[in-house]
C-alpha cells in the first residue's frame, strides 16, 4: 500500500528543511512548499497544493488540470502537441505569438487551426463566430476595437448551408459592419471605394457568359441612374445600356462590333451622334470619309426640326397658357427659328369670330410685338375651313438686350381668346438652329 507523506504545519524557524533524495534531484519539503528538483514525474491522479515550484522537467502520464493561472515566464516560451511534436504555439518576444504546423498533405491545406462556434439554442441569421482584433494606440487609453472577422450563416435554414466571411472595420471611432463580404457563391460585396494599384481590374465571366460591370448613381433608386456595360458573349460586342425606360431594364445606346479587319468594325449608335471636331493626320487612308461623316452629322444636328400639336382645349386657353415648341437649351444657348408651318384644323360648325386675337411665336411665353419672332395678325377670324399657314418672320425687336433669348424655350401664344370650339387642332412646325452665345 503506497504511503502518503504530509507537512501539516509549517516547520519552526530554527528547523532545516528535509530533503527525501541525493544531492541531485529529490522531493524538498520546506514549510508548507514542496520543490522538486530535477525531474519529477506524476502518475495517476495526483495534485500539488501550495505554492509549489518545479526546478526541472515536469512529467505528467495523464491530464494537468491547474486550478488557477499558467505562467510561462522565458521569452520563448513554447507549448508543443502531438506524438511527433510537429505542432508548436511560439511566445515571439515583443511580437506577438507563432502557430505551426506540420502535415503529412502534400497536395491539400493542412488544417491548420480549427475554431468552432456552437449555439445551444436555434440559430437565425446571422449566427456564427468572429475574431476580434483589438489595439491600444496609445499609453494609458482604452482598448480600441480595429478589426473583427466574421463567419456567419447567411440563411436562418441551416440546411441550406450557406454562409459569408465578412469584416467590420473601425472608421472615425466607430465599428462599421461588413464593409468587406464574401459569400459562397463567390460574389463580392464592399462598401467605399475600390482602388487597384499596381495591377489591372479583370471581369472573367464563365463559359457562354456575358461579361458585365453596372455603374449605378444615387443610390440607384430612380430610373436613368444605372448605365450597364456589357459584353456579349454570342457575338462580341461591346454594348453599353441605361435604364432610364424601366428601372434595372437595360436598353442599348452604343454597340460597338469588332472585326478582325479593324476599318470593318462598326459603332451604332441608338441616338443621335454629335461630333466636334475629327482630324486628318495625312496618315489614315479613311480621313476623306471621316470628314464626309463629321459634315453629315453637323448637317443634321444643325438644323433641326421641331413640332407640337395642340388640342381644342389648348386652343381655347392659348390666350392664358403657352405651348413650349422647343425647350430651352441650356446656359447661353439661343434657339434662332429658320422657318415655319401651322396645320389648322378648324371647325366646321363653329366660326372663328374674334377679331382680336393676334398669334405670336416668341420666347419664353410673351405675347407682345416687342418680343415676337412670328407673328399673324386676327388669328383665322373668319376663315372658313381648314388652312395651312407659313410662318413670317416679324421684322422688329425680339428683346431687350444681347442675352434676352439666352436658355428661353421658343414658345406660341395668343393675346386674346379665340371664338371658343372653333379650332379643333393647331399643329405648329418649326425649323430652328441652337447658337451659343457665349
Amino acid at each position: 500500500m503506497a504511503k502518503e507523506l504530509r507537512i501539516e504545519k509549517p516547520l519552526s524557524s530554527d528547523k532545516q528543511p528535509v530533503k527525501i533524495g541525493d544531492e541531485v534531484s529529490g522531493l524538498l519539503l520546506k514549510d508548507k512548499d514542496v520543490i522538486v528538483e530535477g525531474v519529477a514525474e506524476v502518475g495517476g491522479d495526483s495534485s500539488i497544493g501550495g505554492d509549489s515550484s518545479i526546478g526541472g522537467d515536469l512529467s505528467v502520464g495523464n491530464d494537468l488540470s491547474l486550478g488557477n493561472d499558467l505562467r510561462m515566464i522565458s521569452d520563448s516560451a513554447q507549448i508543443t502537441m502531438g506524438s511527433d511534436e510537429d505542432e508548436t504555439f511560439l511566445h515571439v518576444n515583443s511580437s506577438g505569438f507563432k502557430m505551426s504546423a506540420t502535415g503529412a498533405e502534400t497536395s491539400t491545406v493542412n488544417d491548420t487551426l480549427l475554431l468552432n462556434t456552437h449555439s445551444t439554442g436555434t440559430p437565425a441569421q446571422g449566427f456564427g463566430g468572429r475574431i476580434q482584433y483589438n489595439l491600444l494606440p496609445n499609453a494609458g487609453s482604452s482598448v480600441e476595437t480595429c478589426v473583427n472577422m466574421n463567419a456567419k450563416w447567411l440563411l436562418p435554414n441551416l440546411s441550406l448551408e450557406s454562409g459569408v466571411f465578412s469584416l467590420d472595420i473601425i472608421s472615425g471611432g466607430t465599428v462599421q459592419d461588413d464593409v468587406f463580404q464574401v459569400f459562397g457563391t463567390g460574389a463580392v460585396a464592399m462598401t467605399g471605394d475600390l482602388t487597384v494599384g499596381g495591377g489591372d481590374a479583370t471581369i472573367k465571366a464563365a463559359n457562354n457568359v456575358n461579361a458585365t460591370l453596372k455603374l449605378k448613381a444615387d443610390n440607384s433608386d430612380d430610373a436613368g441612374d444605372d448605365w450597364e456595360f456589357k459584353v456579349d458573349q454570342s457575338n462580341q460586342k461591346l454594348i453599353i445600356g441605361n435604364d432610364i425606360a424601366s428601372a434595372s431594364t437595360y436598353v442599348s445606346h452604343l454597340e460597338i462590333t469588332p472585326h478582325a479587319t479593324i476599318t470593318s468594325s462598326t459603332v451604332t449608335v441608338a441616338g443621335t451622334l454629335a461630333a466636334n471636331a475629327v482630324t486628318d493626320d495625312g496618315n489614315d487612308p479613311t480621313a476623306d470619309a471621316q470628314l464626309a461623316n463629321k459634315q453629315y452629322v453637323d448637317a443634321q444636328q444643325t438644323v433641326k426640326i421641331a413640332e407640337v400639336t395642340l388640342d381644342e382645349s389648348d386652343m381655347n386657353d392659348l390666350h392664358n397658357t403657352a405651348i413650349t415648341i422647343v425647350a430651352a437649351q441650356g446656359s447661353n444657348k439661343v434657339i434662332i427659328p429658320t422657318s415655319g408651318m401651322l396645320f389648322i384644323d378648324r371647325d366646321s360648325s363653329t366660326t372663328q369670330s374674334a377679331s382680336g386675337a393676334n398669334l405670336y411665336v416668341s420666347y419664353h411665353g410673351t405675347s407682345a410685338l416687342a418680343t415676337t419672332v412670328y407673328y399673324i395678325r386676327r388669328f383665322m377670324w373668319n376663315e372658313n375651313g381648314d388652312r395651312m399657314w407659313h410662318l413670317q418672320h416679324y421684322q422688329g425687336e425680339v428683346g431687350d438686350g444681347t442675352d434676352y433669348a439666352d436658355n428661353k424655350a421658343l414658345t406660341v401664344k395668343l393675346d386674346s381668346a379665340i371664338t371658343s370650339g372653333s379650332i379643333d387642332s393647331m399643329k405648329v412646325v418649326v425649323s430652328y438652329f441652337v447658337y451659343d452665345n457665349s
